[in-house]
């Protein structure tokens, strides 16, 4: 009869091998995609699952304890039965994997996909979005977009495009007024807003020294489409990135009360999985991202 266990999560498994063989957590969270206190996060919840310590731990590195050696043992031979599962069963390559933000799913890559299509016939895409600018768990992804400071992109990411903030609205009317045409008619109208955090329009206004009025109406959204959505329909003037509404803007169905846009020290970049675990048609989709979707290729 088969002996009912409660086994560790999976995850944590990998982390715990990947880990082993990096003896370091800052180039274990490199490799997976995670940050360093997810790594120790997973490692701790190993360690409280079968009640041992699994590593020794000193300032300059880490290295497995006598119950850790008998773990990675096990733990090798579970993936490595797995990984012969995968190749016995999976006749069929899995979709490429991509996670990107939800608006610049709509917005960007979307309207790529017929041209992806006859590009890459039969190869098939698995797209899953993300309306928070922070990410969890990467390492399931072949390739992700991500917000960053611009001083923190390193030569493996590849620039979608830098942030620039504009405000937009319908070209006619705005809550049933006139468009505005002076900074100081702001608190007139409603604002806007693509996160819930509103950072955006007081970044922007900053830097026209202009201090917003707390009593101003404002709508909320946790995304820039909606915001943008609300913004077509005259409910409000938009704070959003430039590259997101420039075809809005080129066909006049939106337009820029003050078209005057923040250029801020943030970007969007596309980074693609490194070494082994990369997938199949890796190369060919990055050429394909690369020549399509990002701002330096």
């Amino acid at each position: 009869m088969l002996m009912i266990i409660r086994p560790p999560n999976i995850q944590s498994l990998q982390t715990f091998l990947v880990l082993s063989e990096c003896s370091s957590f800052t180039a274990a969270a490199e490799r997976l995609h995670l940050t360093q206190s997810a790594v120790s996060r997973q490692i701790q919840l190993l360690e409280e699952h079968y009640g041992v310590t699994l590593f020794k731990r000193s300032a300059r590195k880490i290295e497995l304890t006598a119950e850790g050696v008998g773990l990675l043992h096990s733990a090798e031979l579970i993936f490595r039965e797995l990984g012969n599962v995968e190749k016995r069963y999976s006749k069929k390559i899995r979709p490429f994997r991509l996670k990107i933000y939800a608006s610049l799913a709509m917005r960007l890559f979307i309207p790529l996909l017929n041209q992806f299509a006859a590009d890459n016939p039969g190869m098939s895409l698995a797209v899953e979005t993300e309306t928070d600018l922070i990410y969890g768990d990467l390492a399931q992804y072949d390739a992700f977009v991500s917000y960053k400071d611009a001083a923190a992109i390193t030569q493996e990411d590849w620039l979608l495009f830098a942030e620039s903030l504009i405000p937009v609205c319908h070209p006619q009317s705005v809550c049933a007024k006139p468009l505005p045409t002076r900074l100081e008619q702001l608190p007139d109208y409603t604002l806007l807003h693509g996160s819930m955090n509103g950072m955006d329009w007081e970044r922007w206004s900053l830097s026209k020294n202009l201090w917003l009025d707390p009593s101003q109406a404002q709508i909320f959204f946790n995304l820039d489409e909606l915001a943008i959505e609300a913004a077509l329909q005259g409910a409000g003037i938009a704070m959003t990135d430039q590259r997101l509404v420039q075809g809005l803007l080129e066909d006049g169905s939106l337009c820029s009360p003050f078209p005057s846009a923040l250029q801020t020290d943030n970007a969007y970049v596309l980074t693609f999985k490194k070494g082994g675990d990369a997938h199949p048609n890796a190369a060919v989709v990055k050429r394909w991202l690369q020549q399509h979707l990002c701002a330096d290729h």
